[in-house]
């Protein structure tokens, strides 16, 4: 039965929300419906309210400690929902994604190594490996058919073998094109980064929201030899929409290197949860399972509404159902505006605020990103406005 929660209009108007409150700033008009920052406009589980009132209400928020069971609830879930077991003693925190691949990144690079990603992806990637003076290496994913995209397997391999590539920045699920990698893709992966001898940093951000049947496989399912290849950033953020807590987890199985980056975390002295996020992630992870499958059925529904709309009523663009996220990568290379054109297109003749495709690299530039974990009633006055914007960019 479906959550109540995802049935209603929320009014985000006074919850600071960057989604909404940035309008004005980055797109010049607050008076949009907003389809851009990957967040949901849906209240978390109804147990993570209370447990995190509950909190809120002792009034001391003073520094905090975890207890054991708040790892062990990762590690219950991913027995649980993936059917692979973690050990807790190997997880570390970190405050967020970002922060924990490019955390990752320092320890297992030098200045000026190569590092190589596969785009279009996410921008994160491009903005730590260039921020932290590492060689950004790129080999573009292919798409064989519409929204089926694979890994350039021989280039992949060259451009390791050239740039002499000491990591892989992995994102898995692939933001932003919604693919969920199959296990001998990541076999495949696997093997060329041991034979090459490059680490592998694999985002698993979006594991928990894959619909049609598709389940996330991880490189830590892979044997132990992969395992101690490979640093694992994983999270409850994206899946019960607490991004606002600013907590994440690393997994390192290499002792050397989870000893290396558990010094840089102290020494910047962000190891420690904010006095909200421990109660928050361990019951989401111990109580948010049937919140969780209300929303993947609610946000199904809207991405094959939205995919169905642009197929009957919008043929000269592109989009397809994903495999994952909570959004559509929107191709528009039927026309000849690209990038920052496109979004501000929208905005104006649509009146909808999207990302623009060109910070995920190359195979963005004639794309958007299109967040559609909103409600049923924002999502029709979206799909209406991109009609209108659509129709305006004649032919």
């Amino acid at each position: 039965m479906m959550n109540d929660v995802f049935l209603k209009h929320w009014d985000r108007s006074q919850n600071l929300s960057a989604k909404w409150d940035e309008l004005e700033a980055k797109f010049g008009d607050k008076d949009l419906y907003p389809l851009w920052i990957a967040d949901m406009d849906f209240p978390a589980p109804k147990e993570v309210i209370d447990a995190v009132v509950e909190k809120a209400k002792q009034g001391i928020y003073g520094y905090t400690a975890r207890p054991s069971s708040y790892y062990q609830a990762l590690c219950d879930w991913t027995e649980k929902r993936f059917h692979y077991s973690l050990n807790p003693k190997y997880l570390i925190h970190s405050p967020g994604g970002v922060t924990s691949f490019t955390l990752a990144l320092e320890v297992l690079t030098e200045k000026g190594d190569a590092v190589l990603v596969t785009p279009p992806v996410y921008p994160g990637f491009f903005r730590t490996i260039t921020g932290t003076g590492r060689k950004l290496v790129t080999s573009p994913m292919l798409e064989t058919s519409m929204g089926n995209f694979e890994i350039n397997w021989e280039e992949f391999e060259e451009k390791i073998i050239q740039e002499k590539v000491k990591v892989f920045i992995f994102c898995n699920p692939h933001n932003p094109v919604g693919k969920v990698y199959k296990e001998e893709e990541l076999k495949k992966i696997a093997n060329i980064c041991l034979k090459h001898n490059v680490r592998i940093i694999e985002d698993q951000m979006w594991r928990d929201l894959t619909f049609g049947g598709a389940k996330t496989i991880s490189l830590l399912q892979l044997g132990e030899e992969v395992r101690e290849n490979t640093v694992a950033c994983l999270s409850a953020t994206k899946t019960f929409n607490l991004a606002g807590l600013h907590a994440s987890f690393l997994y390192v199985s290499n002792e050397k290197i989870r000893l290396t980056l558990i010094d840089k975390i102290e020494v910047l002295d962000i190891h420690r949860n904010n006095a909200l996020s421990i109660v928050a992630m361990e019951t989401a992870f111990q109580k948010g399972e049937a919140w969780l499958q209300s929303a993947l059925e609610y946000l199904e529904e809207n991405l094959k509404m939205a995919v169905d709309f642009i197929h009957k009523e919008l043929p000269e663009i592109k989009a397809y159902m994903p495999e994952s996220t909570y959004t559509l990568w929107v191709n528009f290379s039927h026309y000849s505006l690209q990038g920052e054109e496109i979004t501000k297109h929208l905005a104006k003749y649509g009146k909808i605020a999207t990302g623009n495709g060109v910070p995920y690299g190359q195979g963005g530039e004639t794309c958007q990103r299109i967040n559609l974990a909103c409600s049923r009633e924002v999502l029709l006055k979206s799909l209406e406005g991109l009609k209108v914007a659509v129709e305006a960019m004649g032919e």
